[in-house]
């Protein structure tokens, strides 16, 4: 049951022990003696031996299968059940309190986040690397809980680091019956709290942030973790407005990595249609999808630049020595064609304006062309 996510579902109902078999660093414990100290992933021979041995290996074959691995490392996972901390997002009806929050006062366009809020399981804020915030807790070394005056003992840690800055906070509190606790913060933390640490640190003029941009990745990272952690402390949201986009592909719909070496960098472009040509591409694009870019897209965007271009330096030619104030205009009694241009523009430039507090520059860049 310590070494499987069903395994410990099903330990839990029957109330089977949750025994570590595995050590931190991989090796059986000394409680299964025949298998003490062999590494996980060199223990398979060893233990069916020991099954042959007793005559209990009824069959052995080798598969392939999917098994869990490390993006990062490349290597397959081990699961072992460790003491954790975590945010309880349903104790005193945060869940709630955040679908309301996203339902009622901030803007991201669809429901995707409170789906994933109403979905999510508790907050699990502890890691265990060497580098990174540290979570300054103290347990007791019997009863495995935090220090009664915790509170007080964060606080104090933290008006001393202010001070001495050089000071590490293992130092600050020194008690027998505890032992300090090893881990650090989920950087999801660190990112999820930028807000209030603003409005607090550097005196904003509001503790909500006009928009939050990122990528549609963050629905289930950095966009959640700012709603927990600003709505959990001070009951308020992190930002009105959430803007999120695609990621550039190619013309075939590949995402850009180097390893396919099919990346297009903004220099290239630069360097080859100008930096206006790619200033025409960005506002040309609907961003909120996956974004295509290639050699034929840059050529056709050339095409409107010109076109536009063109256009403004004809009217500009026309117009290069009329005087507004010279000319008094009568509405009555020009053109019906001059009337209907006039008013033409006026539409497309409410358009534009429109467009522009709404962040789609897509819209602005087809009423211009």
């Amino acid at each position: 049951p310590a070494h499987g996510h069903e395994d410990y579902i099903i330990g839990k109902k029957y109330g089977l022990k949750i025994n570590n078999s595995i050590n931190e660093i991989g090796l059986f414990k000394k409680d299964i003696s025949y298998l003490n100290n062999i590494h996980i992933y060199n223990s398979e021979p060893k233990i069916i031996e020991i099954l042959l041995k007793n005559y209990k290996l009824f069959f052995i074959d080798k598969i392939i299968h999917d098994y869990p691995y490390c993006w990062r490392h490349k290597h397959p996972l081990i699961f072992r059940s460790t003491q954790q901390w975590f945010i309880d997002i349903y104790k005193n009806k945060l869940c709630d309190k955040i679908l309301k929050f996203i339902s009622n006062k901030i803007n991201c366009g669809n429901n995707i986040l409170s789906t994933m809020i109403k979905n999510r399981p508790n907050w699990c804020i502890s890691r265990q690397r060497k580098w990174g915030v540290p979570i300054n807790f103290y347990i007791n070394k019997h009863t495995r809980l935090l220090h009664y005056n915790i509170y007080i003992i964060i606080n104090y840690t933290s008006e001393q680091i202010k001070i001495n800055t050089n000071i590490p906070w293992l130092a600050i509190f020194r008690n027998k019956n505890y032992i300090i606790n090893n881990n650090i913060l989920d950087v999801w933390f660190d990112s999820g709290c930028v807000q209030q640490i603003l409005s607090l640190e550097h005196c904003l003029v509001s503790d909500t942030s006009d928009i939050y941009i990122e990528g549609h990745d963050q629905y289930r990272g950095w966009f959640q973790t700012s709603l927990i952690c600003s709505i959990a402390s001070n009951s308020n949201l992190p930002c009105k407005k959430i803007l999120t986009h695609g990621f550039v592909v190619d013309q075939d719909g590949l995402k850009m990595s180097k390893s396919l070496k099919n990346v297009i960098s903004p220099n290239q472009i630069i360097n080859k249609f100008g930096s206006d040509i790619l200033r025409l591409w960005v506002s040309s694009i609907d961003y909120y999808n996956n974004i295509h870019i290639s050699k034929n897209i840059l050529l056709r965007i050339t095409d409107s630049y010109r076109k536009i271009r063109n256009t403004i330096k004809f009217m500009l030619s026309i117009l290069h020595d009329f005087n507004s104030s010279y000319y008094d205009f009568d509405f009555s009694k020009i053109t019906n064609i001059n009337s209907w241009m006039i008013y033409y523009i006026y539409m497309v430039n409410t358009k534009v304006h429109h467009a522009y507090n709404n962040y789609s520059f897509t819209t602005i860049y087809k009423k211009i062309t």
